[in-house]
């Protein structure tokens, strides 16, 4: 079959998606990642480039593609039987789906279907990575807010959580998921499951003896999860 248009290339990459075919770092695709694809395929590239051909989609015409997305123009209203969903886009949507558009592309490209990259060299809004660290002063300010907010009633728990997450620099879900056999005193760090590398497979995560000595003593001995 003669694939013509953006939808057409967009459903193929889809279906082999679905079916484990398209790796990242050597494996498929995670099914969160897939079903967050989905969102930017039925509200983005295909209402905006889908009946376009292939060979008509410029450089030019994916910054288009890309600004729109970030000015919200994209706006809509989404119904679903359960619930309904405004879709607003906006510079993460924006870089996102470029670079899924990107991706589309490639694996054209891999499958002779195609051979340019019309998102090579476009430029996007950056991804907003914070630079930015507490200092001695704010460590100082946060410990005692966690102190006084103990004081007040609010939940050891959600304290503790709040100050490992400080001391660490682990995202929510990492520390959310940590399990006491998970925090490694005599590698020095603590093993979460690190984004992108699949479900199971357990990353070292090296601190200090501060946060360590903090996770250990919250653990109590019949404890299933540190939180």
């Amino acid at each position: 079959k003669t694939f013509k248009t953006v939808e057409e290339l967009c459903n193929l990459y889809r279906e082999a998606c679905a079916n484990g075919l398209v790796l990242y770092k050597g494996r498929p695709l995670k099914a969160s990642t897939i079903r967050r694809n989905e969102g930017r395929f039925r509200w983005h590239l295909i209402p905006q480039l889908g009946s376009e051909a292939l060979q008509d989609v410029t450089k030019a015409r994916v910054s288009k593609f890309h600004d729109d997305i970030c000015l919200g123009k994209c706006k809509q209203t989404i119904k679903t039987s359960k619930k309904v969903r405004l879709v607003t886009g906006g510079n993460g949507a924006a870089r996102k789906s470029v670079f899924l558009l990107s991706a589309v592309y490639r694996f054209g490209i891999k499958k002779g279907l195609i051979d340019f990259n019309p998102c090579l060299g476009v430029e996007v809004t950056p991804d907003g990575a914070k630079q930015r660290w507490l200092n001695f002063e704010e460590y100082e300010r946060l410990g005692s807010a966690l102190k006084e907010a103990r004081a007040l009633g609010v939940s050891s728990v959600v304290a503790n959580y709040i100050w490992a997450l400080a001391l660490t620099a682990c995202r929510r879900n990492e520390m959310v998921n940590l399990v006491p056999s998970s925090i490694d005193e005599k590698a020095g760090g603590i093993r979460t499951l690190m984004k992108g590398l699949g479900e199971k497979e357990l990353v070292l995560r090296p601190c200090g003896a501060i946060p360590l000595n903090h996770l250990k003593s919250i653990c109590g001995p019949d404890q299933e999860w540190v939180f």
